[in-house]
This record gives structure tokens, C-alpha cells and sequence, in this order.
């Protein structure tokens, strides 16, 4: 039983993302038409845990979304100013600043 029909979330017109994440491929839904539709085995994942970003890759595909299927404008003609938590990691830091050049 395949639990993501492609044809259902299309007609849906849901975001769907491809992501090869942990042990295989899953497929990611972002926005909040995604949280209607019901499926089996559906996990709700946040990207941040205690205030700061733990998973960049989702970040990236919740900016995407936002940017193109929301406000529909391309990301790389407007910048983009984060804000981060004063007590953030050199890590973090460094995670950020790449995270928003690549997009």
C-alpha cells in the first residue's frame, strides 16, 4: 500500500518534498493544507528543539515552501535577515550562515 499517493497530493496541492533522511527515502509535506489530509504512519516533525534549529535540511525546505508557494517570489533575488539566540554555538552559527547560502 503505498501511503503517498502522488496523484491524491496533487489534487490536494500540497508541497511535497523528496528527503533521504535516516535509514531511506520519506517524503516531507510542509504548509498547513499538509496537516488535512490524513494519512496512515504520519509523523509531525518540528526543526527546532528548544529554540534552535536541530534539523537545517527541513528549515531549508519550510523557507523554500514558504518563499515560493506562499509568497511566490525566488529566494535568491531577496534576502533574508535570521535572528539568532544569544546564547547560540559557534556550530550553529556556522550552520546558519551556510544554510542561507545555498538557498
Amino acid at each position: 500500500m503505498d501511503i503517498d499517493d502522488a496523484a491524491y497530493t496533487e489534487d490536494a496541492k500540497i508541497n511535497v518534498v523528496e528527503s533521504d533522511k535516516e535509514n531511506g527515502k520519506r517524503k516531507l509535506f510542509v504548509g498547513s493544507q499538509a496537516l488535512n489530509v490524513r494519512r496512515d504512519q504520519m509523523e509531525k516533525l518540528s526543526p527546532t528543539k528548544d529554540g534552535i534549529v536541530a534539523d537545517w535540511d527541513m528549515v531549508d525546505n519550510v523557507w523554500e515552501h514558504a518563499f515560493r508557494n506562499c509568497l511566490l517570489i525566488d529566494p535568491k533575488e531577496h534576502p533574508m535577515l535570521l535572528a539568532e539566540p544569544p546564547l547560540n554555538t559557534q556550530q550553529q552559527r556556522e550552520k546558519s550562515r551556510l544554510s542561507g547560502l545555498l538557498s
